[in-house]
């Protein structure tokens, strides 16, 4: 947004809505180093009986820092989509299609 609108990271506005969370994502290390290289360093993966646990909401939530956006400017749900099945799809929860979620973005 920086690069292609001139936004000002500032102004910059993020909301990151009902995800996995933590002790239900757990991924393998060519996962874990994926979302490392991205993200750098940050509190959002756990290590527990040679399994990794990330949070995407964190790890995005940190991106987001990284690019100048300001903590106060940044929301996240704190709902896990598996724990909360009756109310999100959950792949993980399933075990096979489950539906989908939508997201927008919106630059004004």
């Amino acid at each position: 947004m920086v690069e292609l609108f001139g936004s000002v990271p500032e102004d910059i506005m993020v909301a990151t809505g009902p995800s996995i969370r933590w002790q239900c994502y757990d991924v393998g290390s060519e996962v874990k180093e994926a979302v490392c290289e991205a993200t750098g360093e940050g509190t959002y993966c756990i290590s527990k009986k040679e399994k990794y646990f990330i949070d995407l909401s964190s790890a995005n939530r940190i991106q987001a820092l990284s690019s100048g956006i300001p903590g106060e400017n940044i929301w996240s749900s704190s709902e896990c989509t598996r724990c909360n099945p009756d109310a999100f799809y959950s792949y993980r929860y399933s075990k096979a299609y489950a539906g989908s979620q939508g997201g927008f973005i919106g630059v004004f």
